[in-house]
This record gives structure tokens, sequence and C-alpha cells, in this order.
């Protein structure tokens, strides 16, 4: 059975709507070992996206990380910064800043 065009997968790098590699991948849905970018990123090391979830970081609107996470919205497991951000201990904190970078 042949996978449609738009579903690529392949070990070293992917690149289309739905992506999964082993190392690269990149698309709408991206689902990488490595790293991830797209809308929604999952990265078992780097998730980079609008919505990325990431084991060791993700950096995007939405960011849930196992260690770090940065976002407008992150939740880290050890760091979260974002204009909210909470950490595993549901510990959480608001900045208003320019910057929107608190770490808690």
């Amino acid at each position: 059975m042949a996978f449609p065009d738009w579903l690529t997968a392949h070990p070293i790098r992917a690149a289309n709507s739905v992506a999964f590699g082993g190392v690269h991948a990149r698309g709408v849905l991206a689902v990488g070992g490595v790293n991830a970018m797209g809308v929604v990123a999952i990265g078992g090391v780097n998730a980079v996206g609008f919505i990325a979830i990431g084991g060791a970081s993700a950096i995007g609107v939405v960011a849930i990380g196992g260690a770090q996470a940065l976002g407008l919205v992150a939740i880290g497991g050890v760091r979260a910064r974002g204009l909210v951000a909470r950490t595993r201990r549901g510990r959480r904190e608001r900045q208003a800043s320019t910057t929107g970078a608190a770490e808690v």
C-alpha cells in the first residue's frame, strides 16, 4: 500500500503536509525524532511551531516541553518562559512586559 503524496515518511528528512522524520520533519503536522518544524510540531528533542510539543525544547505560541518551553503560553517540566508560564509543580507567573518573558 503506497502513501499519498501529501504524507511522507523518511528516516532522514520529510517535508509535506504531514511529515514524519527520524531526524528532520517539516510540514503542517510535523513529527520528528530530533527536529520538528510546522504548524503543529512534535519533536523528541526540538519542536518549533504554532503548537510545539518537545521532549527537550519546545518553541511556539503554545509550547509544551519536558525540559524547556518558550512561548506565549508555555508549559514546561523544568523551565517555562512566556506571557503565561507554568511549571510541572504548578507555579504560575504572569508578566505583562513587552518581552513577555517570565521564568518560573
